[in-house]
């Protein structure tokens, strides 16, 4: 059986064999029509190819190409790939997905993407792709790529200089000093007589390869900012800019850290897998080595490019933390680090949730492959079933899935815990996580409330959770109480005076809805240490080296302990001069959340979301208590029968309740659990 597409029939593959399709790019010059063939071939007779790694682009701009003589329409961004990965004198074989994978085909698009790990990592290399649609880049003439140590060398006849960069790079006048001069010095085609470049002018042809020298620069080991010519800089105070003369070839280098390519989800998969990565920009090679001596040497100068504008001086600080991203995902990296480097720049640990945490801020065009993307990185599927990739289910059955088996994974409902998505926009039960949304998880909150280590309060035992009418998730719990009052959200104060303010004003709060001061808290404590540790989820901060490091969001945040001190631990005398938790530990706890106080006394942080009369619940298997409201939709069984009305609700998001975060709840007997239907 085959499918059509644009004319051109697929025929279907073996999935027994590991069949993929490779693409040959037929030979011809740049403005030739671009034709192609596909071919068969099984994965286990390990095929030669290369594979590209791109952006897509616009699906509704697109243009024709051959392929298997029939008309075949890409967008725009894949064929002006396609023109200059091109070579003029022979075919050129690659995997590029838009191609070799039958889109129309949801069982063969479902099944490819089982295989992308094993595609990219059989790969002799695979080409990243940074340039634009816009078609503007520098380009030969005869249809060549050439590396960026052949384009500098011929563009200035010096090739003996170049094959030693270190000594050509500082030697008088500089590499740069010559870049800045060409901008306004069209001598290429005297230099360089048996190789014309071509571009959309000289001058941008010389700040394209200006910018590439600069990245030459920043990787030799003994050069300054200060000395280089495309900086000027001030002594007192000391402060650094880019030169005017610079300003077009910064815009290229600015070009190049600011691609989409460096953004998408594949390309974690794409880069990790590589055997060998290289970055292509049009007709010019950049070499990975390149790109990650240069990182690392603005990582050695950190102190130098800060004295920069903050708009040239942040540009540099992405340049480097996406190429060290990269390279602490491959986990080759040829530059010592310290301490603080290597745990921040540590390799995924390959756990489902730690990888959908980790990658977060990747953009998909199809919301699942906010999931499916990472799939291919699990190392091990502890207690479940692996997910396999399935685009014949929504975006809405695919997050189900993913949630239902990272309870079952992580054996905990941690992946309930944060704040959920307010938008909603595939339509989600209030317990499935929105991994299409950046800030699934409540990362702040979640980065001091590491509470599958912290805290107990669902106790460590996690009942098989079930799945009811495909949406309906079916827990344990017991009810702890009612909210009484909440208080206004706390924003994000713009100074530690607005912080302090919010506090007192919580403080009235709770006292005008009867929360005494003079009496004990419901737990024995003193109410005003009972409050102040509320503040700070009972935690104190520590440098001891021996207690946990928090890091699953970014670097390394301040470790943090549990106070198990009888008196609080937190020093509230001075509250203006010592400021330390409050900038550390209690601002990442509050901003974003309300202060509660239940019917029967206890105080609480929770969401934005909560209001008075939603339910304070213990679940079983929930290191966090959660706040849950109950719901009016009527979801009939599988029997025809509808669930409990009063045992029906809506996940509100987790929450700090002082006095059960140590499983006191379970331990009172004075609730017994029963199931919770989530909608």
């Amino acid at each position: 059986m085959s499918t059509s597409t644009s004319s051109f029939a697929y025929h279907d593959l073996s999935q027994s064999r590991r069949e993929i399709r490779l693409l040959s790019i037929l030979p011809g010059q740049l403005s030739d029509p671009i034709e192609c063939q596909l071919q068969p071939h099984s994965l286990d007779e390990r095929p030669v190819y290369e594979a590209l790694s791109y952006v897509w682009g616009d699906s509704s701009n697109k243009l024709q190409i051959r392929l298997g003589g029939c008309p075949f329409h890409i967008t725009r961004n894949l064929y002006t790939a396609l023109r200059y990965l091109r070579k003029p004198d022979e075919t050129r074989v690659m995997w590029i997905d838009a191609l070799c994978i039958n889109q129309g085909n949801i069982k063969e698009r479902s099944h490819q993407v089982t295989l992308m790990n094993k595609i990219f990592s059989c790969a002799t290399q695979v080409i990243c792709w940074l340039a634009t649609s816009d078609d503007h880049g520098i380009c030969t003439s005869q249809g060549k790529s050439l590396s960026i140590h052949e384009a500098l060398s011929l563009a200035w006849g010096d090739d003996e200089g170049w094959s030693d960069f270190r000594n050509y790079a500082t030697s008088s006048p500089s590499l740069l000093d010559k870049c800045i001069r060409f901008q306004q010095t069209p001598i290429l085609d005297k230099k360089t007589p048996h190789l014309q470049y071509t571009a959309p002018g000289k001058s941008y042809l010389n700040e394209t390869l200006a910018a590439f020298a600069l990245l030459y620069l920043l990787g030799a080991e003994d050069q300054n900012l200060f000395e280089l010519p495309c900086f000027t800089h001030s002594p007192t105070p000391p402060t650094l800019r880019v030169a005017s003369s610079f300003t077009k070839a910064f815009h290229v280098f600015q070009g190049l850290v600011e691609a989409t390519w460096w953004d998408r989800a594949w390309i974690i998969q794409e880069s990790i897998a590589a055997a060998k990565i290289i970055f292509m920009h049009y007709h010019i090679i950049l070499p990975w080595t390149l790109l990650e001596d240069a990182a690392f040497h603005i990582s050695e100068i950190a102190n130098t490019y800060e004295r920069l504008p903050p708009e040239q001086g942040g540009l540099f600080d992405l340049f480097r933390e996406r190429v060290r991203n990269i390279a602490r995902w491959r986990g080759i990296n040829r530059h010592s680090m310290d301490s603080y480097s290597r745990l921040k720049y540590s390799l995924p640990k390959g756990k489902l949730l730690e990888l959908l945490i980790d990658f977060r801020f990747r953009e998909a065009t199809d919301p699942r492959d906010k999931v499916y993307a990472v799939l291919g990185l699990v190392k091990r599927w502890e207690s479940n079933e692996p997910i396999m990739p399935d685009y014949s289910v929504t975006v809405g059955q695919a997050y189900i899935q993913a949630t239902m088996s990272l309870i079952k994974e992580e054996k905990s409902l941690i992946v309930l815990e944060g704040r959920p998505s307010t938008t909603n926009i595939h339509q989600l039960p209030s317990w499935v996580q929105d991994w299409s949304s950046k800030y699934f998880l409540d990362p702040e909150f979640r980065r001091v409330l590491e509470s599958d280590y912290l805290y107990s309060t669902g106790g460590h035992q996690m009942p098989e959770p079930r799945l009811c009418c495909d949406s309906i998730l079916v827990l344990e719990g017991l009810q702890v109480d009612t909210v009484k009052m909440v208080s206004s959200v706390c924003g994000s104060p713009n100074s530690r005076s607005d912080l302090v303010k919010t506090l007192a004003d919580w403080e009235d709060d709770i006292c005008n809805c009867g929360f005494s001061f003079d009496k004990p808290y419901i737990n024995g404590q003193p109410a005003l240490d009972a409050l102040r540790r509320t503040w700070a989820a009972d935690m104190l901060l520590t440098r001891l080296k021996s207690t946990r490091m928090l890091g699953m969001f970014g670097g390394p945040p301040p470790p943090f302990k549990r106070d198990i001190t009888a008196e609080s631990g937190l020093d509230w005398s001075n509250m203006n001069r010592k400021m330390e938790h409050l900038d550390e530990l209690i601002r990442p706890v509050l901003v974003g959340h309300r202060f509660l106080v239940t019917e029967r006394g206890y105080i609480c942080i929770a969401p934005e979301a909560a209001c008075v009369g939603d339910s304070v619940f213990v679940l079983k298997g929930g290191p966090l208590p959660f706040i849950l409201r109950h719901s009016s939709a009527v979801v009939p069984t599988s029997g025809g029968r509808s669930h409990p009305q009063e045992q029906c609700f809506e996940l509100v998001g987790s929450c700090y309740v002082h006095g059960i975060m140590d499983g006191e709840a379970l331990e009172s007997g004075e609730n017994e659990f029963h199931p919770v239907y989530l909608l």
